[in-house]
Formats: structure tokens, sequence, C-alpha cells
């Protein structure tokens, strides 16, 4: 199928605005990060930050966890789906539990016959990117040679986000892996579809050589959409096994101890997360899984390299990216769009091509990214804009050293 032309942008504005009994963790659960009470961010008004009544569980074989189902089972949970995660090392149990449950009393409750477990509730995780206007510049602001036809050759990226359209030309190079229950409606298309574009969107995409590994992870809430925890799993676990180089995570929400886990085994899988920080204002808490100490976080900057009013600001910033006023596709057209959300693809698809064209480990690929990035705002790394913008350097085929 011939890709269809481009929409010419408009003028820009005057104002740039499964079964085993061994166990599935054998160096042990990786540590946790120490839990701070300023790191849960406040869920909007009237919209709760996780699915109500629900708890996630770990364990670290199918055995015990059906020993641990039936002791809870005695307490009135109820075993709602069970993931045998192998590739992360873990088997997650999902129950419903008893109606006025807190939290407190269902952590004491696993603690007390499971001490080593992870728990969590079911946390809810949103697309961080939203409508606005502005200019075609982000490419060029990264030092993207104009011709990137071969960039990203071999490159393999995995991607956690919305339903990608039937039948559109990004799938010719993309591999798709359901997690969603079926017959549940999947959310996010435009979304989906402006994350995509940054990669792979013939004359435009970044890398349009390279392989996708897609996980579409957001359900449609009447006009919203977001995902849940145990499916960022499900999509992390299978994304684990595609020898991915980088996963971009342009979705956020509050801390979670199992995507903590499964973060830290991608990571000692040598496997690179870029996640977005996020668009709820410089004096948000931060949002995860950004602020995880091995995610690369990455904020918008636009066209005069002015960090995004709305973005998060704090630790969780490792770089800049373009991410404000962007011309991007949308299921019925395209519109100039701005948030986090697009400037994530944009670090990733820098470390996609970097790994895939010199085999670098995901700890040299960062240190080049810091060798090579634009300082912006005061000298040296910052809570606004981290280490600054990472440019591209050299050609599609030989990185610049």
């Amino acid at each position: 199928m011939e890709p269809a032309p481009q929409a010419p942008a408009p003028p820009p504005p005057d104002r740039p605005r499964p079964d085993t009994s061994g166990s599935l963790w054998p160096a042990g659960m990786p540590p946790l990060t120490p839990a701070r009470p300023a790191a849960t961010p406040a869920p909007a008004a009237d919209v709760p930050d996780r699915e109500p009544g629900i708890w996630l569980v770990t364990s670290a074989d199918l055995p015990s966890a059906r020993t641990l189902e039936s002791r809870l089972r005695q307490q009135g949970w109820t075993l709602h789906r069970r993931q045998v995660l192998r590739n992360l090392g873990m088997v997650v149990s999902t129950f419903r539990l008893p109606d006025g449950t807190t939290d407190e009393d269902a952590r004491a409750l696993v603690a007390t016959i499971r001490p080593e477990a992870v728990q969590a509730p079911n946390h809810r995780y949103l697309p961080l990117g939203r409508a606005g206007e502005g200019r075609i510049y982000a490419a060029e602001l990264m030092g993207w040679p104009a011709d990137r036809t071969g960039c990203g050759d071999s490159a393999r990226i995995g991607v956690l986000d919305g339903a990608l359209p039937q039948s559109h030309p990004l799938l010719a190079r993309t591999a798709l892996h359901p997690v969603l229950p079926a017959g549940m409606p999947g959310g996010g298309e435009d979304h989906a579809l402006a994350v995509a574009s940054i990669f792979s969107a013939p004359e435009t995409g970044l890398v349009p050589a390279a392989r996708l590994f897609w996980v579409p992870v957001l359900r449609r809430q009447n006009d919203a959409a977001d995902t849940l925890a145990h499916w960022v799993l499900d999509g992390l676990d299978w994304l684990a096994g595609q020898q991915v180089q980088v996963i971009n995570l342009s979705l956020g929400g509050p801390p979670n101890a199992l995507l903590e886990v499964a973060v830290k085994q991608l990571i000692a899988r040598d496997i690179v997360i870029v996640a977005a920080v996020g668009n709820q204002g410089p004096d948000h808490p931060p949002l995860y899984p950004a602020r995880f100490p091995a995610v690369t976080g990455v904020t918008a900057v636009d066209a005069a390299l002015q960090v995004f009013r709305d973005a998060n600001q704090g630790d969780g910033v490792d770089f800049a990216a373009p991410g404000v006023d962007l011309w991007l596709p949308r299921t019925d057209g395209h519109a100039y769009q701005s948030g986090t959300s697009w400037a994530a693809p944009h670090v990733a698809a820098l470390i996609a091509w970097y790994r895939a064209a010199t085999h670098a480990t995901a700890s040299a690929t960062h240190q080049w990214l810091i060798n090579h990035v634009q300082d912006l705002g005061r000298p040296g790394p910052d809570p606004v804009y981290g280490h600054g913008l990472p440019r591209f350097s050299g050609t599609c085929s030989r990185p610049g050293h």
C-alpha cells in the first residue's frame, strides 16, 4: 500500500507556543526504591488513580501463588486473574477485595501471609499528550539529517501505548501484541498514531527503518483513555522477549511496586526505558515510571528551547526534547499537539538509532547522550531540563564520537 501523502501544515501562529515449580526469581527480588511520602501524585478530581477494589501480589512461582490464593480466599478475597511473566521473573495474582477493604488492610494481610511479596493497587496510567498549536521543527532542532531513509536499520523499539488504526501504513513494520481482554474497546488511537509517526512515518519519521514492537495497552474510558498496571506488566513481559533496545512509555501515573520490579528486570537485560515526565505542572509530584531512578525521563521544549510550561519538574528529568506545538497526525487528519508524550519518542528514537548502529550497551549509550547534549537552563544537569537536549551526530550508519 502506498502511504497517504502528508497533509501540509498550516502556517504557524505568531506565538509559537503457564506452569513451573521452579522459582522465577533466580537472583532474588531486586531491591525497591524506598518510598517517599511526596511521591504519589494526587489524582484529578473525581478520577481515581487505581482500579477500585483490586490488589496485585507477586509470588516466586505458581505453587506459592496458589497457596497464597487459598489463604486469601479464606479472608473473602477472589482471584481475578493470574499472570506468569516469565521474562520479568514473576507471577502476579490480581485479586478482588472484599467490600470495605482499605489499602492498609490489604497490605497488612498479605504481609502477614507472605512477607516477601511485592504488592500494590492496580494503578491507572494515562497518556501524556494534548492538542495545541505550533510549527514543524523537531528533527532539525535535534540535528537529524534531512534524509533519514536508512536511520534505525536493525533498531528494535518497544512501545506501550494506544491502539493503532487498522490497515495503517505504519503497521507494515510493526509487530502487535494485544493485552486487553477480548471485546474491550481500545483507546488512545490519536495518541498512538502521533507517537508511532515520530518513530517511523514516511518522510517525517526519525528512524523509518526501525521495527516497532507495539503493545496497545490503553482502553477507552468514555471520552478518555487509560491503562492498568497489570496490562502494563503483560506488555513489558512480552517486550522483554523481543530483543528490543529501548522501550518508550508516553504514560504516567502513581508509583507501583510491581512496576518497579519489572523496570529493574528490564534494566538488568540491558534494555533502556524512556518515559514522559508528565504534564501536571512544575509543582506537581513526579509521575512514574519516569521517576524510577533507572528510567530515562524526558521533558518537552518548544522551538525556542523553552520548557513546556505544564511539564513536571524534578529529579526524574534526564533529558529534554521537542514536544511543544508539533504537527502530528490524528485519525481525522493532523493537528498541532503538545506534551511530554511527544518528547519521549524523540529521545527513544535517538537511543534506538545509536544502539543499532554501534551495538553499545545501555550505559555507554546514556553516556553518549550526555556527551552530545546542548545544555539548557542553568549550567549542568538541572530539574527543569535534565542534562539538556541530546543531538544527533554523524550519519545514519555511523554515529559521531
